[in-house]
């Protein structure tokens, strides 16, 4: 687990998981690899004002960040050893 930043004297590489949703997903494959990551919390700092850009946001985060990791996670469960 890291420590929650409250200010910015850390850099992000440091605490969060960031980029593009190819970059995230890279970024959350490695840590399950290397680092037997099993759970992730999702905080977004950065979400659009209207409710409908939000609702939009948050499906995109979804289909290209949830759903390709969520998918590897079922195929690795299956393939055998």
């Amino acid at each position: 687990m890291v420590r929650l930043q409250l200010d910015s004297s850390t850099g992000l590489d440091e605490w969060t998981i960031h980029g593009s949703p190819a970059d995230c997903v890279e970024t959350i494959e490695r840590a399950r690899e290397q680092c037997g990551l099993n759970a992730i919390g999702l905080t977004v700092y950065s979400l659009p004002r209207s409710p409908q850009e939000r609702i939009e946001y948050l499906q995109r985060i979804a289909e290209e960040i949830v759903a390709p990791v969520k998918a590897h996670e079922q195929h690795a469960a299956r393939a055998p050893e």
